[in-house]
């Protein structure tokens, strides 16, 4: 039997079933995948906190975060949060900086699989 997670977020909490989790910074995008929940946080412009995409367990337990865009891209020389994401039909999270670089991410360990401009 495959569970579908309600997943909600408001504010600086996401609501994943009946379970609420509280972070320092609002909660910008979420959904499940395979029974996971995928969450960005908005990060402040005047904050250093870059690989700011997640994965929880349907436990609420944390199992990945984002890898750094320089460390798949070294030849890149700045590295921005993300500004928002989608969920492909394939499963592939797409991304995006300020910038205007998307970056497809493996959803199940979030490894940057490739990028792209999109400005």
């Amino acid at each position: 039997m495959v569970m579908v997670l309600d997943v909600k977020y408001r504010n600086k909490t996401l609501f994943v079933d009946n379970k609420q989790l509280n972070f320092d910074y609002e909660v910008g995008d979420a959904f499940c995948v395979d029974n996971n929940v995928v969450f960005l946080l908005k990060i402040p412009y005047d904050d250093e906190t870059l690989k700011n995409i997640y994965c929880l367990s349907n436990e609420c337990q944390f199992l990945w975060q984002v890898q750094s865009v320089l460390d798949a891209y070294p030849k890149l020389t700045i590295e921005l949060p993300f500004e928002g994401m989608v969920l492909n039909q394939d499963g592939i999270i797409s991304a995006y900086d300020f910038y205007g670089r998307n970056f497809e991410i493996d959803s199940c360990n979030g490894k940057i699989l490739d990028y792209s401009i999109v400005k």
